[in-house]
């Protein structure tokens, strides 16, 4: 996958959906700095079109970097923006909410999770998109430690 993934993004650099796969590829294989780069890119602010996934892609990326400043602010945009959010952008979301201190905003982004997609095994689906369980693990821990 990152090889197809980085052969289609270089054969159209200016594809959002080439890089929104290539940015998810390499989230999931734990190349996360260059998942950052990826979904960063100016493409993205300058496309008409505003409904990727690179900020949740950029956030759960900061989130294994240790930069939870910005993996709050990437998912806070994301929402802002519209893009598409799902069960497992929440739990980034608020695993970085808590690991900030700002327990209060975990435990309500936590129910905003339950509400949302309730039922849904989170801890199944980050250990299935891993490459690496012990990744997902650090998302998990912290909704456990919020009472999931």
């Amino acid at each position: 996958a990152l090889i197809r993934g980085r052969r289609a993004a270089a054969l159209d650099p200016d594809d959002g959906h080439a890089l929104d796969f290539m940015g998810a590829v390499l989230l999931f294989a734990g190349e996360f700095e260059e998942a950052v780069q990826t979904s960063e890119r100016e493409l993205y602010e300058t496309s008409s079109n505003r409904r990727f996934a690179n900020r949740n892609i950029a956030g759960a990326s900061h989130f294994h970097l240790g930069n939870y400043h910005n993996t709050v602010q990437r998912f806070e945009e994301a929402a802002e923006f519209g893009n598409p959010l799902s069960a497992p952008s929440l739990a980034y979301h608020t695993a970085a909410l808590s690991l900030l201190g700002r327990t209060r905003e975990a435990k309500t982004k936590l129910s905003e999770l339950q509400r949302g997609w309730p039922g849904t095994p989170i801890d199944r689906i980050l250990l299935s998109i891993h490459k690496d369980p012990d990744l997902a693990e650090e998302v998990i821990a912290q909704l456990r430690v919020l009472g999931w």
